[in-house]
């Protein structure tokens, strides 16, 4: 009897280690390998308690271990089934009404399930349940941990890689303003795919001083937190992503997809080479963040975010760095409905708390200027004070040089040519065919924040690069079925970009246009001292 406790007992906890490790095997960017093994054994150790509970009430240990396993799976996955099959039918409820009749059916279905276990007394389904567990466990450990160990061996680690800087005390030193355009299609993308004439947009660009890139594009597995040490630390690229990057089928979707994702690219955000070399060259660099960390880390000399200025003078980045990837983890398990109620409401909200405690943040003083002439009056978003932020910044001494992030052209796809709130539904806001109007309502803002620049710098040097297309997986798909299954129609929507840079007559002017990943490489070899060569081609 007491080896079938053991069973039972170990059929109960593996549920946790499965699903833990099959997150970070997909996410080992964002994830912190420690974090992921504690928290699975925080789950396991709660349900080896809950366990012997239900076992003690119920009088029965292998019905007590089946209704866990089924407990844990409709943890982990039920936010899918909630959204798609549930919330449909009680959309119009309180969110309270909701998650009572969730939680009524999710009690009454493991009810079921014991009571079925109950009447099970064989020992050879419990078994096999064990060993299915045990080799999913496997299927999931074994690449997570050759995934972390792999980036604790990679060259860049072993090199102690430190990128220091030829610094020119005679180069010019004009402001630099990059706007950061999340998720923003390029020039071809969006005639090609959506017959979307980007003309009148490119004209008011070229009027404006800038050079257009229409095919600009670049593969890096379409996400911000790749993209950011690809365009902007090219030591890191060179050394650590193109080897990645050539060695891979990139034609085959799923396995680029996974190598990709298990580059690990913390050290090369952290390490973020154009904010340290304008900072070794003297310059106020600046951020406009739209998530502490996440993408950029405050190596600058300020710090803008949630219409607030961090004081970083001091801060331990490596720390934050950690916390941060801990918030992470837990907003990805905030997907799942029953887990999401723990970690929204609870988990995710002290940590935001211990962060903000831990930092001093002042507010940003109000500039007075019109936003709804920057935004349109329909525009509900949080990011107007990006405005107050750039105002700040120009009253500083220069030379600066700032990076605005940006992710109104992100997906979902919500905003309609005027910059109000579409009502679509799960499926619509994920259709790439919803999401010209909002490309049409950024450009349109795009101009008038340019022009907002230019009117207080008008020698201002301004990069305007996304970091992918659109990525997203249902976008992806639905793509995938409009175009026959046309994979490199597919590619052009998730890896083509907007791109477009105004160097003036000043600053050294402008020929041709720049590849996006040689814009770092242009502005740092121009403007700090020749530290890169130019790239000819890449993947």
């Amino acid at each position: 009897m007491k080896n079938k406790n053991w069973l039972y007992l170990f059929i109960s906890v593996m549920p946790p280690f499965i699903f833990m490790f099959y997150f970070y095997a997909r996410n080992s960017s964002y994830l912190n390998y420690w974090h992921v093994f504690i928290v699975a054994i925080t789950l396991a150790f709660c349900g080896a308690i809950f366990y012997w509970i239900v076992a003690l009430v119920g009088k029965s240990s292998q019905a007590a271990s089946l209704m866990i396993v089924v407990f844990w799976i409709l943890f982990f996955i039920i936010g899918n089934i909630y959204r798609k099959i549930l919330l449909p039918i009680v959309v119009r409820l309180s969110r309270l009404s909701r998650y009572s009749i969730l939680f009524i059916l999710i009690i009454l279905f493991l009810v079921v399930v014991f009571c079925i276990g109950h009447r099970l007394r064989k020992k050879e389904p419990f078994l096999f349940i064990a060993v299915f567990e045990a080799a999913i466990f496997l299927l999931n450990i074994v690449p997570a941990t050759f995934s972390f160990v792999s980036s604790k061996n990679s060259p860049v680690s072993d090199l102690g890689y430190v990128k220091t800087f030829n610094i020119d005390s005679d180069t010019l030193t004009p402001n630099i303003y990059w706007l950061f355009m999340d998720g923003m299609l390029g020039f071809k993308a969006m005639e090609d795919l959506f017959d979307d004439s980007q003309l009148k947009f490119e004209s008011h660009l070229i009027e404006r001083g800038f050079l257009v890139n229409r095919e600009a594009q670049f593969e890096i597995g379409h996400a911000t937190v790749r993209a950011v040490p690809a365009l902007m630390s090219p030591n890191y690229y060179d050394s650590t992503m193109t080897p990645i990057l050539t060695s891979i089928n990139l034609d085959n979707y799923d396995s680029s997809q996974k190598s990709l994702t298990n580059l690990d690219t913390i050290f090369g955000r952290r390490n973020n080479e154009l904010l340290l070399g304008f900072n070794a060259r003297g310059y106020q660099t600046n951020i406009l963040a739209i998530s502490l960390t996440r993408y950029f880390y405050p190596v600058t000399t300020h710090y803008y975010i949630n219409g607030k200025e961090l004081k970083i003078n001091g801060m331990d980045v490596s720390e934050l760095a950690s916390i941060n990837q801990l918030e992470e983890l837990f907003e990805l398990l905030e997907n799942t409905a029953l887990s999401g109620l723990i970690f929204t409401h609870i988990i995710i909200p002290f940590i935001g708390k211990f962060k903000d405690n831990s930092m001093e943040m002042i507010n940003i003083k109000s500039s007075g200027i019109d936003k709804k002439s920057i935004y349109g009056a329909a525009y509900p978003g949080g990011d107007t004070w990006h405005i107050d932020a750039l105002a700040k910044i120009m009253e500083r001494p220069e030379p600066q040089i700032c990076i605005i992030h940006d992710s109104k052209a992100h997906f979902p796809f919500y905003l309609n040519e005027d910059g109000s709130t579409a009502a679509r539904t799960e499926r619509t806001i994920l259709d790439p065919y919803n999401y010209p109007p909002q490309h049409r309502y950024v450009r349109n803002m795009l101009v008038n924040f340019i022009d907002l620049i230019i009117a207080s710098d008008p020698d201002a040097v301004i990069v305007i690069q996304a970091d992918h297309g659109l990525h997203s997986e249902e976008t992806r798909k639905q793509m995938l079925a409009i175009s026959g299954g046309d994979a490199e129609k597919v590619r052009l929507m998730q890896n083509q970009t907007m791109s477009a840079v105004r160097i003036p007559e000043r600053w050294g002017g402008l020929d041709v246009p720049l590849d996006p990943l040689n814009i770092t490489r242009e502005l740092v070899n121009r403007y700090v001292g020749p530290n890169y060569e130019l790239l000819d081609a890449h993947p």
